[in-house]
């Protein structure tokens, strides 16, 4: 009965201390952390879609061009697109105005349909075609 009582505590402290996040928030913030150069800002569920809200880490990337914050984009829609309709991604970043002035704003927003990125090659492909192949707006301030 001993053997038995020990083999359920040990069970049940092991699966209590799973470090896999269970919600929606915490897989998503996972993602991010581990795969691209922002934090988490917000995620949510919109009918059958998915809106992910990033801030790039200015602290830890400096620099980053448009190329950069589009494959991080790329990125969210391809591991998502497969569980939602759709999944937009908008992402935060500090630039400098053409007056030399920082600002912090969104300064991409990129979407796309299940059926849209189902189609693409993700391996090979070019993220500055998110605007060819999905829905996009990139800031004017943004090279």
């Amino acid at each position: 009965m001993k053997k038995l009582l020990s083999l359920l505590l040990l069970v049940f402290v092991i699966a209590g201390c799973s470090s896999e996040p269970e919600t929606l928030e915490g897989k998503v913030d996972k993602f991010i952390e581990d795969n691209t150069l922002a934090s988490l800002k917000s995620v949510k569920e919109i009918d059958g879609g998915l809106q992910v809200w990033v801030v790039r880490d200015i602290k830890k990337y400096d620099d980053v061009d448009t190329y950069t914050l589009n494959s991080l984009a790329a990125q969210v829609i391809e591991k998502y697109s497969k569980d939602y309709n759709n999944v937009q991604v908008l992402i935060d970043d500090k630039y400098n105005d053409t007056k030399g002035n920082e600002k912090e704003a969104t300064v991409i927003k990129a979407g796309m349909d299940k059926e849209t990125a189902a189609s693409i090659n993700w391996e090979n492909f070019d993220p500055n075609n998110l605007s060819k192949v999905g829905n996009y707006w990139k800031h004017k301030e943004l090279y």
